[in-house]
């Protein structure tokens, strides 16, 4: 059992005017990241589903109706994107956020940490589609591979998708598991999703995130932004034309 308030250490990667370096820099490093200008990137309505996580095994049928109908609670606040590999804290500081147009040229990567009860798998990049059995088949690697990327406890919500459950529940279910979110963070495949984003762990962040909780704001790393694994790949999986591994 995880305790919801145990720490998890995340990588947020941003683009500044290069003259406010500094000053961005010493603001971050003071108040932290706050739930305005750029820092959000949206608000969500979250359904607390925690008791429904607790209960749920393969021989359950739901759907995003039913889960919503017997979640406790809901609750609307602001996210951030971060990440929990320092390589796409770095992309998203070099590539994803970068504006030319803007002036945003100067990249800084924000290493935190917050309660992994704040924490949520984005799963709109990959997951999602990931999960999806008409997208990918169900050959007997798949399983495996997800497992690779989220741990053990996902091959639950897959296994019950193929028994009825409809894909966005399980996904639903999946993104707020601390086993799930916790095993996401440790992996280390670099994975393309959808919007040709690159990161082995993306997640939304609850804002604000105190001073107190800011490791350091520097920049980003020397990286390859190269993937090891990618949505083309898994749509091949136990069909004859994957011919990969990782």
């Amino acid at each position: 059992m995880i305790d919801p308030n145990s720490p998890i250490l995340l990588y947020r990667g941003i683009s500044v005017e290069p003259n406010e370096e500094d000053r961005i820099r010493d603001q971050i490093l003071s108040n932290g990241i706050q739930a305005e200008g750029n820092d959000a990137t949206r608000t969500v309505v979250r359904r607390c589903l925690q008791s429904q996580i607790e209960t749920f095994d393969e021989a359950c049928r739901l759907s995003l109706k039913n889960l919503f109908e017997q979640s406790e609670d809901s609750d609307s606040y602001p996210v951030f994107a971060a990440c929990g590999d320092e390589a796409g804290g770095s992309y998203y500081a070099v590539e994803r956020n970068r504006s030319e147009e803007n002036g945003h040229t100067c990249p800084l990567v924000i290493k935190f940490t917050t309660e992994i009860k704040n924490v949520q798998v984005n799963f709109e990049s990959f997951l999602n589609l990931a999960m999806s059995a008409r997208s990918v088949g169900n050959g007997p690697l798949q399983g495996e591979y997800l497992e690779k990327f989220y741990g053990p406890k996902i091959r639950l919500y897959w296994k019950s998708i193929q028994r009825g459950t409809q894909q966005i529940a399980a996904v639903a279910l999946a993104s707020q598991d601390l086993e799930v979110i916790e095993a996401h963070a440790q992996n280390q495949f670099a994975l393309l999703g959808k919007g040709r984003v690159i990161s082995a762990s993306e997640f939304l962040v609850r804002a604000p995130v105190p001073a107190k909780n800011i490791v350091s704001v520097s920049a980003p790393g020397i990286f390859s932004f190269k993937h090891d694994f990618s949505l083309k790949n898994l749509h091949d999986l136990g069909t004859r034309h994957y011919k990969g591994t990782v």
